[in-house]
């Protein structure tokens, strides 16, 4: 779908040009690198548990994720950031009037409801905090926050919950931390303080008991499940450091470890967990550069830190797409390209080449006939 209507708005819509920076290259390459170097790995370890559709998820991932970089631009990001705020609202509303019921049977389950919830909270703090609104769209914001933070709370789901109050958190102490006007961080942190106080407050509450429960399990780490996954996934990582293959864990007895950095190190051993360390460091540069700008880039830095953040709790890398994808749209909403460029033509394709070394455009699908 993402090709087909990315394509189609290509053509239609862009003049059948494809702009992509070379941060935006450079992540891919490594991307695209590291997902080779545990195909390869997979092919010669040949797990057991390895199946065409398996195979084919894996690809959907990269295929996903590098569609995004293709053909989403900076200046759609606002959009998507108000109608996630939306769906998640509408999710919450659902979920408050018990419209949802979650099937098992399915794969569904609280974090399935959760995460959407918690992301909306994530990117409604976000724009209050770092961008100029008028007071009747704070005002509807705020509603729609309210919902969310009623409905997160009556979920079970730790991190949901969890990572709604603490990337916001952190990503305020980061922006007031590179912020050099004095009198902009008393008025931030005062306004941040306020509105964290108030949302906490209302989720102190209103948790539930089962969730309570649930996190006063974190008091005796033994009597977590996921330290035992995670335990064994470092043992195989320590006696395979070059990798087991793609769902090599189920012949070790781990469906998979619910933490992406064990899963690709368990998968593709210590090439690949190098080279998705040197991916982590280029989004630390580009983060430190978004939150220095105090606007929807930072918002854009927040969603990745809680998509990542949750896959490093849960779900598994064939689901990655979600984590890459907020990676990808780092790259994406620092890009900028300069309109005076120079343009050499062919058949097949356009090479841009800008006024600044770091940037050049690529036009594809050939505009001469």
């Amino acid at each position: 779908g993402i090709w087909f209507f990315g394509v189609l708005k290509v053509i239609k819509i862009e003049n059948s040009r494809v702009s992509i920076s070379k941060s935006q290259l450079n992540f891919l390459l490594i991307f695209v690198c590291m997902w080779m170097v545990m195909f390869c790995i997979t092919l010669f370890m040949a797990p057991s548990e390895i199946a065409l559709e398996d195979i084919i998820q894996f690809m959907a991932v990269i295929l996903i994720v590098i569609g995004i970089v293709l053909f989403t631009r900076k200046e759609e990001l606002k959009n998507v950031i108000t109608l996630q705020i939306l769906w998640s609202t509408f999710l919450a509303f659902m979920n408050l009037t018990g419209k949802i019921v979650l099937k098992k049977e399915l794969g569904q389950h609280y974090l399935t409801l959760g995460m959407p919830i918690g992301i909306g909270i994530v990117c409604g703090l976000g724009l209050i905090l770092y961008t100029d609104l008028k007071k009747q769209r704070k005002i509807l914001l705020l509603i729609c926050l309210l919902i969310c933070v009623f409905s997160i709370t009556k979920l079970k789901g730790r991190g949901p919950l969890i990572l709604s109050i603490l990337i916001p958190l952190i990503t305020m102490i980061l922006s007031l931390l590179f912020e050099k006007n004095i009198m902009y961080k008393i008025k931030k942190g005062f306004k941040f303080f306020i509105v964290f106080v108030l949302f906490f407050l209302i989720m102190l509450n209103n948790i539930s008991s089962e969730w309570i429960s649930r996190f006063e399990r974190l008091n005796n780490i033994e009597d977590e499940r996921r330290y035992y996954v995670y335990k064994k996934s470092i043992d195989i990582i320590l006696n395979n450091p070059f990798g087991i293959g793609l769902q090599g864990g189920i012949d070790y007895g781990i469906q998979y470890p619910h933490n992406i950095l064990l899963e690709v190190g368990m998968y593709g051993g210590i090439i690949s967990i190098i080279i998705l360390l040197l991916l982590l460091l280029m989004v630390a540069r580009q983060g430190i550069k978004l939150i220095k700008e105090k606007s929807i880039a930072t918002i854009v830095f927040s969603i990745f830190l809680f998509y990542f953040s949750t896959w490093n709790i849960s779900y598994n890398l064939s689901s990655s797409y979600i984590p890459f994808t907020s990676m990808a749209i780092l790259f994406i909403m620092s890009s900028k390209f300069d309109e005076n460029i120079e343009e050499i033509n062919n058949n097949r394709f356009i090479i841009k080449k800008g006024v600044t070394e770091n940037e050049f455009n690529i036009t594809t699908w050939g505009v001469s006939s």
